[in-house]
């Protein structure tokens, strides 16, 4: 535990946090533009003004957003401390190499999921409330649509912070901090259109294909971890 405040301390958090708080109205944009849309424009988009498609949509747009930020976050926290001449010093602590790499992805994971968590809920929240106040859908948001919301919303950020994992083993791979985000531009841009397309179907096919979304990156993103850790553990200082 102590390891954990010690590493957490060493985050400069506030560009991270601007840069969430950029996201979040981003997503909230999104919803906003969702639910206030005319119906004459949401009808040459073809695309059905009901919960489903604007969870999706929102859900969609703030995965995105969190699993790059995560890939920037593995960049600035815990690729360069390894590729760059502070690998020395990190080195030298009387700390076991595994526990180290280990606590520094335990804490990116948690702030990029936990962010996109949170900016998915506070998105979707905010178009309840609008729902409410001036009933731009013809139906209500009710339990099913809430429920809707929080199983997306999970799947959406357990799937950001494992992608963020995956493609910080390509950054180790090449050392490269470009290597390691322009991969995760590359597995992202295509699993997210994946997703819309199967979610916007709606139904127990987009709830089957996003669960098994979300076991596919969990399960890589476990072999990924073990692979950083090994790797560390052998890294040769030169």
């Amino acid at each position: 535990m102590r390891l954990f405040h010690l590493e957490w301390k060493k985050i400069n958090k506030r560009p991270y946090l601007y840069a969430a708080l950029g996201m979040a109205a981003f997503s909230l944009f999104v919803a906003m533009l969702f639910m206030l849309m005319p119906k004459e424009e949401m009808e040459l988009s073809q695309i059905d003004p009901v919960w489903g498609n604007i969870t999706t949509l929102v859900s969609c747009v703030t995965f995105a957003e969190f699993a790059v930020f995560g890939a920037v976050l593995n960049a600035r926290t815990v690729l360069e401390d390894y590729i760059g001449k502070q690998v020395l010093l990190l080195f030298s602590y009387p700390i076991r190499r595994e526990e180290l790499i280990r606590t520094k992805m335990a804490i990116t994971w948690g702030l990029t999921a936990g962010g996109a968590l949170v900016t998915n809920l506070a998105a979707m929240l905010a178009a309840a409330v609008v729902s409410f106040i001036f009933r731009p859908l013809e139906t209500g948001f009710g339990v099913n649509e809430a429920l809707a919301v929080l199983l997306y919303s999970a799947g959406m950020a357990v799937m950001a912070g494992n992608i963020a994992l995956i493609s910080l083993w390509f950054g180790f791979w090449k050392s490269s901090v470009v290597t390691e985000i322009v991969s995760s531009l590359i597995i992202i841009i295509p699993l997210a259109n994946m997703l819309s397309a199967s979610l916007f179907s709606s139904g127990l096919q987009g709830y089957l294909f996003l669960l098994a979304a979300v076991g596919a990156t969990l399960a890589v993103s476990a072999v990924i971890t073990m692979k950083i850790i090994h790797r560390v553990k052998n890294m040769e200082v030169k």
